[in-house]
């Protein structure tokens, strides 16, 4: 089953007339836990890497792929983003918004039935 993250509701559908470059990955870590399991299975639009609105992104951070909820901060100079996790144990994080390497917004998760 696609369901959106966070969420018990479905997926939405990809636009995959405007981009048809959808990926599945599986990310190690529990920053993201409730919202996502470690290991699970993520489908990622790689074609939306703008994170306006705020969402679930996977980034790129030099060492390997990460998955956090990016959110753009209003009114920076130079424009900023923060990372943050949805585990309570892990803190937040803030950049300039042409530092983060963006690969994608996550619209789903797989999970096993």
């Amino acid at each position: 089953m696609l369901r959106a993250c966070g969420t018990d509701r479905p997926a939405p559908e990809p636009d995959r007339d405007s981009c048809p470059d959808l990926c599945v990955i599986a990310f190690k870590g529990d920053s993201m836990a409730p919202t996502l399991s470690p290991g699970a299975p993520v489908l990622v639009d790689t074609c939306d890497t703008r994170p306006t609105p705020a969402g679930v992104f996977v980034l790129w951070d030099s060492a390997g792929l990460i998955v956090k909820c990016v959110l753009p901060v209003p009114s920076t100079v130079p424009p900023m983003v923060q990372l943050r996790p949805d585990n309570p144990g892990f803190g937040d994080c803030l950049l300039p918004l042409a530092t983060a390497v963006i690969v994608g917004r996550v619209i789903g998760c797989l999970e096993w039935m």
